[in-house]
């Protein structure tokens, strides 16, 4: 039902985690997409931001309508839905990775919300989401084409969470 609000593009979700990262303070996000060597679609989503510590994730990411910016008056979004939209894309397995001072942290979710810890494989500060599907597109060409198209709807004009509002570049594959 929270979708409504959204419309009936899929691709939406990218928009939130890229505010997410803005909010985290990220300088830079990166994208890789493609299909796996099992031949699973991928999506790699990945920020140089603050990170976030597993329990921070315990109370605010992993419950949907907490938020931890519901004071900050220039954060995106303040409503802790923003994560949870990624379930439009409709993985199968969504990883999350993140590394925040001194912790480092993953943990796995499928799609019936079953968890598991994985280790993470992030070597500086930032949060990496990684989701997987089954293929829906022809061709792994044709789903980096549709990943590139929404980043471009979505992400052309984003700006950082800074006094000057600097572009927040979103590079896809490098």
């Amino acid at each position: 039902a929270g979708y409504k609000n959204y419309g009936k593009d899929p691709w939406f979700f990218l928009r939130e985690l890229a505010q997410n990262s803005r909010d985290a303070g990220a300088t830079v996000i990166r994208v890789k997409a493609g299909r796996t060597p099992d031949n699973r679609e991928i999506i790699v989503f990945e920020d140089d931001g603050c990170g976030m510590t597993y329990g921070h994730a315990l109370k605010y990411l992993f419950r949907l309508y907490a938020s931890s910016k519901t004071n900050q008056k220039h954060s995106a979004g303040m409503f802790g839905i923003g994560f949870w939209t990624v379930f439009k894309f409709n993985p199968e397995k969504i990883f999350i990775e993140s590394v925040s001072g001194n912790q480092k942290w993953g943990t796995a979710v499928d799609n019936n919300l079953d968890t598991e810890r994985v280790k993470c494989k992030l070597e500086k500060q930032g949060t990496r989401i990684t989701l997987t599907r089954p293929p829906q597109e022809p061709s792994s060409e044709k789903f980096t084409e549709s990943v590139e198209k929404a980043l471009i709807h979505y992400c052309s004009y984003l700006r950082r969470n800074n006094r000057n509002a600097d572009p927040l570049p979103v590079y896809l594959g490098g």
